[in-house]
């Protein structure tokens, strides 16, 4: 059981050098504080790196502003709640495993305004370039395994559908389609966000996939309320609804060994997109973002795992089944931009050969999938 993080009354009592040393486990002493902005963010939250030194030593944090007013992932999933905010505050913080770690030490509102300090873990957290390279097969085991956790321990929790702030069901699997970004993203500002170059690739999808797939797809664009009204009936957990590898750490990989306990936790950070959903939005997202690895592979070590931490639920085939293809639908909608971006990034005509094989095999899917169920 986790404890829930203090609440302040603004953010300047959350960051005062007071309070970050009782939040951070410091001692008392002279101690001198330096902000500095922060770039990589790609959901339009601000991140500020905050430094407290006495000279000879040095400890970090990391202050995370959401502002439904400027966060275009916030407007995007309708987001007016400070819903990465309200989770820390939930029933549902307090049941999360000893296995998943949400490191958010304090948070305040203010103006609207929400607030996330936590320790800076850079170090521990993976770089956004490891999506790109080969699979280490023992780290993916790990981190399925702390996901099935997760999820098992919220799996049809009596909390989990009374949780308002969470992602809704048209949300989760429609973000990052075209009505939703093109909502968020208006009236454009000077930033060129993600938000906004997600906008700009779904035009080219229609040039990239198959002809044949096109129209099935736009009728679930258009027309989603089969596909909603199956996943309502579906098994429901917590799901992060963001589980890439830059919002994920502290599983030492397996070529550093190490007797650290804190080093099996699974760092996650980001839960924006948090959602009273499939347990497979989050497998086949890792899948789908992390371009080595096998989805179908993926999901059958998600189940595996499920099973090992007793939700039984996943033995029944039929059941396992439309999680499975739940997942896969949304995957492909939420991830069918970044798949275009490939295409387009692509700087060999292998590259570009590899991109377009695997846009069209998620696509292929799920036609397969919308055709089949009726969605």
């Amino acid at each position: 059981m986790s404890a829930h993080p203090p609440v302040f009354a603004t953010i300047a009592d959350l960051t005062t050098p007071q309070t970050l040393t009782a939040l951070l486990g410091i001692s008392d002493g002279p101690w001198q504080l330096r902000r500095a902005p922060m770039s990589g963010g790609l959901s339009g939250a601000t991140l500020e790196r905050l430094t407290l030194s006495d000279g000879d030593r040095y400890a970090g944090a990391i202050l995370k502003r959401i502002d439904p007013r400027a966060n275009w992932l916030m407007r995007a999933s309708g987001d007016t709640a400070l819903r990465e905010l309200r989770l820390t505050q939930s029933p549902l913080w307090e049941a999360l495993p000893n296995a998943v770690w949400d490191p958010v030490l304090g948070v305040a509102t203010e103006d609207g305004v929400g607030a996330l300090l936590l320790p800076d873990l850079s170090p521990v957290v993976y770089p956004a370039s490891l999506c790109y390279d080969p699979a280490d097969d023992d780290l993916v085991a790990r981190i399925l395994d702390r996901i099935a956790s997760l999820h098992a321990t919220l799996w049809e929790h009596p909390a989990l559908r009374a949780q308002e702030w969470l992602t809704s069901p048209a949300a989760a699997y429609f973000a990052l389609a075209p009505d939703r970004l093109s909502q968020a993203t208006y009236p454009p500002t000077e930033e060129d966000t993600y938000g906004d170059q997600a906008t700009r690739m779904w035009p080219f999808l229609w040039k990239f996939i198959d002809g044949a797939d096109a129209d099935p797809l736009w009728h679930t664009l258009a027309r989603p309320e089969a596909l909603l009204a199956a996943s309502a009936g579906a098994p429901a957990t917590l799901a992060h609804g963001d589980t890439w590898v830059a919002n994920m750490g502290g599983l030492t990989p397996s070529a550093i060994p190490t007797s650290d306990p804190a080093a099996e936790r699974l760092v996650l950070l980001d839960w924006a997109l948090a959602t009273a959903g499939p347990a497979t939005f989050d497998s086949l997202w890792l899948a789908q973002t992390w371009r080595a690895l096998d989805p179908y592979v993926v999901l059958a070590q998600h189940r595996a795992a499920l099973l090992r931490h007793g939700v039984t639920t996943v033995a029944d085939d039929a059941t396992w089944a439309l999680l499975a293809d739940l997942g896969w639908v949304r995957t492909f909608f939420m991830g069918a931009e970044w798949m275009v971006r490939d295409v387009r990034g692509a700087t060999t005509d292998e590259e570009d050969a590899k991109a377009r094989a695997r846009l069209n095999s998620w696509s292929h899917h799920t036609v397969e999938i919308l055709a089949e169920r009726g969605w």
